[in-house]
């Protein structure tokens, strides 16, 4: 695990970081990073000022963290075959 990326954004968790740059990745990581960043937008929209405003953020994250998740199997088949592909 010597060759882990120095800089891991504050909303990847330290098992996801170690799980994501380890031998062997359990998810293509931009599907991670958008997933993790969802999550925190949806959060951080409890702090606006317009609360109406902000559930529509929610509603409109929620759909995106859905679509997220129902696509990292995919995805991850997708890169790990271009990956074999390449060898």
């Amino acid at each position: 695990m010597d060759t882990l990326p120095e800089v891991k954004p504050i909303y990847w968790s330290e098992l996801e970081w170690l799980l994501h740059h380890g031998p062997n990745p359990v998810n293509l990581p931009v599907d991670m990073d958008a997933l993790q960043a969802a999550i925190s937008m949806h959060t951080m929209s409890y702090l606006l000022q317009g609360q109406q405003s902000a559930q529509v953020v929610r509603d409109t994250l929620e759909k995106e963290i859905v679509t997220i998740v129902q696509n990292m199997s995919r995805r991850h088949d997708e890169a790990m075959k271009k990956e074999t592909s390449k060898s």
